[in-house]
């Protein structure tokens, strides 16, 4: 029997969408987009709405709004999103990654970006389901909401155990040269040694949270090991600029919204050396 003969010879099949880590570039792309939510109501509920109020960055010019964070009343389905909607897109998306254990890299950036989209959701409402998500016999290809919690303290030393898993399989791959993603990044551009460099500053971010608990000794250790390997790679990164290049790098950024500027930004004071 042909079994193509229901398939619309139209459609791309799995072996074609894999061409060129487009599949688990794609995916990459889509986990990158809920560490600051591309999608636009979500990231006003998490950034606008939420984090602008608190932080005194915006306020509501409409006098109708009686339930809302400024006025510490959010309506219910507001104070969802930052923790159901965020959870719930991002573990499908993982689970996806998880399935391609012959591609090291792509495993070691989901789990990166696993960790930063998390590290922000627990900051917010402490416990939250991690360890258990995705695991055999417990839902693993669920979106993470009926997994057990774990406590802020579980979460965030499996987290640094991640980021240290991660770290290692990047700079094993270090030796490719770019990752195989530099059309499917839409943030260093499959540029690990940049990607490096980052996960290194969650690392100390992280640390710098846990100052005044019961793990500040576990947090200097780690803080002191995220800026010793920060060092050594940001010294093979940054190079000089000229009066006439920060110039011209000031003026585009007036041109470009806040997360470009932020992007571009980074871009240009991680650019390679020459040589």
């Amino acid at each position: 029997m042909d079994t193509d003969m229901n398939r619309n010879k139209y459609e791309v099949d799995s072996e074609e969408i894999g061409r060129e880590n487009y599949d688990l570039g794609s995916t990459i792309r889509g986990l990158q987009g809920l560490v600051i939510p591309a999608q636009e109501h979500l990231y006003q509920f998490m950034e606008a709405m939420c984090g602008g109020s608190y932080a005194g960055y915006f306020g509501e010019t409409r006098t109708g709004w009686l339930e809302k964070y400024s006025t510490y009343n959010p309506k219910t389905d507001w104070l969802k999103a930052p923790f159901t909607d965020v959870i719930s897109e991002t573990y499908p998306k993982y689970y996806a990654v998880l399935q391609h254990e012959d591609a090291p890299v792509a495993l070691a950036l989901a789990k990166l970006l696993r960790v930063t989209i998390m590290q922000r959701v627990t900051d917010i409402y402490g416990p939250i389901p991690y360890s258990k998500v995705l695991v055999s016999g417990e839902g693993s290809e669920s979106d993470g909401l009926n997994a057990a919690y774990d406590s802020q303290k579980d979460v965030y030393m499996r987290m640094f155990q991640e980021l240290e898993e991660a770290d290692q399989a990047l700079e094993d791959n270090m030796t490719e040269g770019n990752s195989g993603f530099e059309k499917l990044d839409d943030v260093y551009y499959g540029k690990l040694q940049q990607w490096r460099l980052f996960l290194h500053s969650l690392q100390l971010r992280m640390a710098m949270r846990l100052c005044y608990t019961d793990m500040a000794t576990e947090a200097q250790s780690i803080a002191e090991k995220a800026v010793a390997s920060d060092r050594k790679e940001r010294r093979q990164c940054l190079i000089p600029c000229s009066r006439k290049s920060l110039s011209t790098l000031l003026q585009r950024l007036e041109r470009l919204s806040y997360r470009s500027r932020y992007h571009l930004l980074h871009e240009w004071l991680c650019r390679p050396t020459s040589g």
